[in-house]
């Protein structure tokens, strides 16, 4: 999980921070909970459909294992960016990327947040690294 901070629409670089918290994580960490508790051997695409909400074929035990290790992972993700010292109860976040559905569906009102935008567009992180790669290189030719 990448974290930066705009100030009035200005990267603070010395507030930016990569956190060990990507959505791998948590797939791994709902097929072992349901191996755990069912034995059953889920796969990464399940557990990525019951997260994002999707309709999916599995077990029902295991699809409310899959569902409330969603919402342990949120609570990680928010935990650990109010560790790095985004309050995110102070000031809007954006969330884009892999797990911001997630995250979308996992936030609850008592988490106290201010204001939560979420890109669900799979697309949007390579949209945003090929505009800064074609402001340092003066545009991205496409073949």
């Amino acid at each position: 999980m990448d974290l930066m901070r705009l100030d009035n629409g200005i990267l603070d670089a010395s507030a930016c921070r990569s956190l060990e918290l990507g959505m791998i994580r948590c797939i791994d960490e709902a097929k072992e909970q349901v191996r755990r508790e069912t034995g059953l051997s889920v796969t990464d695409a399940q557990v990525e459909r019951v997260l994002a909400g999707q309709s999916c074929s599995m077990d029902e035990n295991a699809r409310t294992i899959v569902q409330k290790q969603g919402r342990i992972y949120t609570e990680a993700l928010l935990s650990a960016a109010m560790e790095a010292g985004f309050d995110l109860k102070a000031v809007p976040a954006v969330m884009l990327g892999g797990g911001a559905s997630v995250i979308q569906r996992g936030i609850r009102p008592q988490d106290g947040l201010r204001r939560v935008f979420t890109l669900l567009d799979d697309k949007v992180n390579a949209e945003g690294f090929e505009r800064i790669l074609g402001q340092f290189s003066g545009g991205v030719s496409k073949k």
